[in-house]
């Protein structure tokens, strides 16, 4: 049994822990810590998935934008590189940034961010050129 759960999770998160994580969404230090919780090679995949959900208000409440973004940027150093893809973190990350701003429908509303967090998304931005 223990070798088809992991020969299941080998072929992609399973749902109930991506949202079990999603959950956290609401809680920016909650979602940091599940993510560093799991191991590289799953935090990759939550974010190639998190960037299939980004779209969806029915998994990311857009009250929960915010502070997932926060945590991502947060902890963005910390997060592994993935060598199979050209993208690095830095553009993943920008990548999934710019899919849940486009969730606020006006400039007014997306501007929940504080500027500290604007700046450390742009200084992100700028890093994922230079690397």
């Amino acid at each position: 049994m223990t070798y088809f759960l992991h020969f299941l999770f080998q072929k992609g998160s399973p749902q109930g822990e991506i949202e079990r994580i999603l959950s956290c969404g609401n809680n920016s230090e909650l979602f940091a810590e599940e993510l560093l919780n799991l191991e590289d090679e799953k935090v990759l995949r939550f974010l190639d998935r998190l960037e299939d959900y980004a779209l969806s208000d029915s998994y990311i409440p857009k009250e929960n934008i915010e502070p997932i973004i926060t945590a991502l940027i947060d902890i963005g150093d910390l997060l592994p590189e993935d060598d199979l893809i050209s993208l690095g973190i830095y553009e993943k990350l920008h990548s999934l940034f710019d899919k849940l701003s486009h969730r606020f429908e006006s400039y007014d509303e997306s501007s929940v961010f504080s500027n500290e967090q604007l700046r450390k998304v742009q200084g992100a931005y700028i890093l994922s050129f230079t690397r």
